[in-house]
């Protein structure tokens, strides 16, 4: 099986926090500018069980 790249992980990360409801998914490539990571995934969600769920959801992908 091939391994998938970070860039299709962090798309799949984006995907899943959209299909859990959450607002303003935005992708960051940050390649250029970061050691840390490659990718940012930032979300806006509600206070309640959407941010775990989004989180959870997320980082199983």
């Amino acid at each position: 099986m091939k391994t998938p790249s970070f860039a299709m992980v962090a798309r799949a990360a984006a995907r899943a926090a959209d299909d859990k409801k959450a607002r303003d998914v935005k992708l960051f490539d940050v390649r250029r500018s970061s050691t840390l990571a490659d990718y940012f995934v930032l979300a806006t969600v509600d206070s309640g069980p959407s941010p775990r769920l989004s989180r959870r959801k997320s980082s199983s992908k």
